[in-house]
């Protein structure tokens, strides 16, 4: 970008129009630094995990532990079992290069589901949480200039979120067919839910404060705030101060931090404090979190505890979403 020049003015940084035009000072890069993923890179080759992966398949010609039988049989199920097992340590050795507590995080839930048999739920849920990593690790390799092509393509579709969202409020809902009236004039453009609207653009925000500045990204925040939800908000107030520490100072931190604070405070007074009945799921809950407090449930599991608990109750009290 262009030299520095200091603003001299306080306002002249708030409205610089993003971080590609070092709006953050000289020392910027240098802040941004110590914020950077690649302490958690994994810098090794594929040598070692191949092999481990090789010696896993080679165990496909040991027999188990078989009663009845006089020869050597190799279970039908176990091929199968090794092949998952390589699948996850190769694919964790890729997602390592880009972090590898991500990586052992992988590791961990693919031996938790096999712990479990792999249920179906257990399956989707870590075949999503594969691709994530995958697309985490792809990303981090993309060049400057293939990342802001990126950046802006995303930022269209936020872009017309925000268009959407903010006919929402003005009690307009195009190409939709049904709204529910505790959401009237909220908006939730074509995830059809406050919710997921909010949480859509939360993610968004940092994007917007790095490509269009500040100013931009007050506008989302302000639109984030009239789903009135608290995860959506919880979730942009703190996309906010992670884009404001490098950038400013401690008393524009602190006050970043007041507004976030002041906003979380507001809205959770505005919709309930009660948490839309999560407190009442979360006490009957507790007793099987603390059957396994370290190992836990199992990943994905929460629905079919939910509908074990519903069935055993004789009535609908649990949700099947994880909240």
């Amino acid at each position: 970008g262009a030299p520095y020049s200091d603003p001299g003015n306080p306002a002249d940084l708030f409205f610089s129009v993003s971080y590609w035009q070092n709006g953050g000072g000289p020392n910027l890069k240098t802040r941004l630094a110590r914020l950077s993923p690649a302490f958690f890179e994994w810098r090794g080759d594929l040598g070692g995990p191949l092999w481990i992966a090789l010696a896993l398949l080679a165990t496909l010609v040991i027999p188990g532990p078989y009663t009845g039988f006089q020869w050597p049989l190799i279970e039908r199920s176990v091929p199968i079992l090794w092949l998952v097992a390589a699948g996850v340590v190769l694919c964790a050795a890729r997602v390592a290069r880009a972090s590898w507590p991500l990586a052992l995080l992988l590791v961990w839930s693919g031996v938790r589901g096999m712990y479990h048999h792999f249920p179906l739920r257990t399956l989707q849920v870590l075949l999503l949480f594969l691709m994530a990593a995958l697309l985490y690790a792809a990303a981090r390799e993309l060049s400057d200039k293939w990342a802001r092509r990126v950046a802006w393509a995303l930022l269209a579709g936020i872009g017309f979120e925000f268009f959407l969202g903010g006919l929402n409020t003005m009690k307009i809902y195009p190409w939709m067919g049904w709204i529910s009236p505790e959401h009237l004039a909220k908006p939730m453009g074509m995830l059809t839910h406050p919710n997921y609207w909010g949480s859509f653009m939360a993610l968004g925000l940092p994007l917007t404060w790095a490509l269009l500045g500040i100013p931009a990204a007050a506008l989302v925040f302000g639109l984030i705030l009239l789903t009135i939800s608290g995860g959506p908000v919880i979730s942009a107030a703190i996309g906010a101060l992670v884009m404001a520490w490098p950038l400013f100072g401690a008393r524009l931190r602190l006050a970043v931090m007041a507004v976030g604070a002041g906003s979380i405070a507001g809205v959770m007074t505005l919709h309930e404090w009660r948490l839309s009945g999560r407190r009442e799921v979360w006490a009957v809950a507790l007793p099987e979190i603390m059957r396994w407090p370290i190992l836990g449930q199992g990943l994905g599991q929460w629905r079919q505890w939910a509908d074990d608990y519903n069935r055993a109750a004789g009535k609908f009290f649990v949700t099947l979403q994880a909240h």
